[in-house]
């Protein structure tokens, strides 16, 4: 597949909605352009998956600390790096049971 049948191909995925005629180029893809179609739904379910865990994070790092106490908190893909004002440094992330982890950074 030529660089410019990716770009058609990507054009075409990003202009989809939820509308059926939006996604009828899908319908005649060959194995290749259908496995690179499928790599890029798999980014953006992996891109949504960890935006939403971000969202979660800094939303249960803001209950559990207050504003007095969060020097810095900084979004890093799927966590977040908290500094407080004591001088701590935590990676805070969602536990298996959706509660907030806090990893101590020496």
């Amino acid at each position: 597949m030529t660089k410019k049948d990716k770009n058609h191909l990507l054009a075409s995925w990003k202009h989809e909605t939820g509308d059926p005629e939006t996604q009828e180029w899908r319908e005649e893809l060959t194995d290749e352009a259908r496995s690179f179609v499928d790599s890029l739904d798999d980014c953006y379910i992996s891109g949504i998956a960890a935006m939403c865990s971000a969202v979660l994070v800094r939303e249960r790092v803001r209950a559990r600390f207050s504003p007095e106490e969060i020097k810095e908190l900084e979004t890093v893909y799927d966590h977040c790096v908290l500094r407080t004002r004591s001088g701590r440094q935590y990676i805070a992330r969602l536990g298996k049971d959706g509660q907030i982890v806090l990893e101590e950074v020496a």
